[in-house]
């Protein structure tokens, strides 16, 4: 894969902040290079109905069982009650 030049910058705010959010159009690696920064990490995306429910229904359960190192992946067209995640 090829180094893309966000992931310096990346990993230089993820160990001066504990929330780095990354943004971007559809389907132009935001994932993909996520998960090459933060391989060690759990990954989550919110756009499974059964995970999303979870989140919505128990915000709080949800963020306990997702621990302290964590990708979440969120369709900004569908967060619905999840402002509190």
């Amino acid at each position: 894969m090829i180094k893309r030049a966000m992931v310096d910058t990346i990993l230089d705010m993820a160990a001066k902040f504990p929330v780095v959010t990354l943004i971007g159009p559809r389907q132009c690696g935001k994932s993909t290079l996520l998960k090459s920064c933060f391989a060690d990490y759990k990954y989550i995306s919110l756009e499974d109905p059964d995970v999303r429910q979870i989140a919505e229904n128990d915000p709080r359960g949800f963020l306990r069982d997702c621990g302290t190192r964590f990708c979440k992946k969120l369709d900004k067209r569908k967060t619905g009650n999840l402002g509190s995640i």
